[in-house]
Formats: structure tokens, C-alpha cells, sequence
């Protein structure tokens, strides 16, 4: 029902907006090899600023999921939990996407995404067919099934082309040397990720939760249908 459907578009808006406003400039900035950004040398610095960002994003998602439960709907524990897990794998592996990106491997970049639609669609039938789950639980659980896999391949194509080396030290230098130079990206990703949500913010504030449900499902069907042409 839309009270469900706004509850999980809750948790989606919580974990995009997080993701796009602490990662985006950052992003750009590593995909773009801004001077002096390199893949090779200041990979692991990426890579540990992604992690550590997946976990504050799963921390912000839970905590926004608890406020919202308190103040408007109550969301069911078992959403809230697995928000965390969901949030964790969905900001991660966009970030391993990024290192596939900034080398260049667009197409292997799009084969990837039409197959973790082809894993969340099949695992979602399998799951509602089997009856073993709430649909908005099945949602949650083929997203994170498509994602773990996805994240497992990316791993895997990382290592056997030689992308960047897992093991490598992490130098304070990298750190500060991709920080600065992703300042200014940083401030534009911000401004356009609240800009673009802003609508969808209000919405989920100030109206009841299935008003939001049918709000977020028709602005995504229009977000969609932009990218056709």
C-alpha cells in the first residue's frame, strides 16, 4: 500500500540524499582525475573514504528511520534493521562502480546494471512467490542480494585487471591531496543533490506517508522516463 511504499521511499530518499551530498563532489573529482587524481595512486584513499561513508550513511539512515518513527509512522523494526544493511551495500558498491568508471569501463559498468535489475526482479518474484516475506521486506532483500553479488564481481574485475591493490598503504597525503582538490566539486554535488530533492524532502516532512508513497513512485516514474530520449 502507499503507507508502506512511503515508509521504503523514506529509506531510500535517507540514503541517496547521504550518499550524494557526502560522496558526490568526491566522485567526480576521482572519476574526472582532476590534477593530480589519479585511479592507481590514490585508489586506496577512495576506497577507505567510501567505506567509511557507507558506515555513516547506514548510521544516518537508522537514525532518520528512528526519528521518523517517533514523530510520523511507525517503522517496523524489521525495515529499520535491514535499512542498515541495505544502506551499507548500496553506497559501497556505487563506489566500486566509480573505480570501474574512472578507468574507462563504461559498458562493463552498464552490463552490471542490467544485471542486478535482472537479480532484484527475479529474487523479488521468488520471494512474493514463496510468500516468505512483507513485499516491502522482499524489496529490501533483492536489493541487497543484487548488490552483494554485483559487489562481489566488481571485486573481482578490480583484482584480475589490476585496477588498484586492495593491500596497498593508505597514505595521508592521498587523503589530503583528493580532499582538496574535490572541494569545489564537493560544494556543487551538495547544492544540486538538496536542490534536486528538495521537493521530495518537504513532501516527506510536512504530508501524511502514503501522500509521500504516491508522490516518490510518480516523480521516479518521471526521473525515469527523462533518461529514455
Amino acid at each position: 500500500g502507499a503507507q508502506n511504499r512511503g515508509i521504503v521511499g523514506m529509506i531510500f530518499l535517507s540514503s541517496l540524499l547521504f550518499s550524494t551530498v557526502a560522496l558526490g563532489g568526491l566522485n567526480l573529482t576521482f572519476r574526472s582525475h582532476k590534477l593530480p587524481i589519479t585511479t592507481q595512486k590514490h585508489g586506496p584513499a577512495f576506497l577507505f573514504l567510501s567505506v567509511a561513508s557507507s558506515f555513516l550513511g547506514a548510521i544516518f539512515v537508522i537514525l532518520i528511520g528512528s526519528i521518523y518513527s517517533i514523530l510520523k509512522t511507525n517503522v517496523p523494526d524489521k525495515l529499520l534493521y535491514i535499512s542498515v544493511l541495505y544502506t551499507f551495500l548500496s553506497i559501497i558498491l556505487s563506489q566500486f562502480f566509480q573505480i570501474l568508471l574512472s578507468k574507462g569501463f563504461i559498458s562493463i559498468r552498464w552490463k552490471l546494471d542490467l544485471l542486478m535489475i535482472a537479480i532484484q526482479f527475479f529474487t523479488y518474484l521468488l520471494l512474493r512467490l514463496l510468500n516468505l516475506t512483507s513485499p516491502a521486506i522482499s524489496v529490501f532483500v533483492a536489493f541487497i542480494t543484487s548488490y552483494a553479488i554485483l559487489l562481489g564481481i566488481c571485486i573481482f574485475i578490480i583484482q584480475y585487471k589490476a585496477i588498484l591493490i586492495f593491500r596497498q598503504p593508505i597514505h595521508k597525503k592521498d587523503l589530503l591531496e583528493l580532499i582538496n582538490a574535490s572541494k569545489n566539486n564537493i560544494r556543487y554535488s551538495t547544492q544540486m543533490a538538496v536542490l534536486d530533492r528538495l521537493d521530495r524532502v518537504f513532501v516527506l516532512v510536512f504530508f501524511p506517508t502514503s501522500t509521500f508513497g504516491v508522490y516518490s513512485f510518480m516523480t521516479g516514474v518521471v526521473s525515469f522516463t527523462r533518461f529514455i530520449p
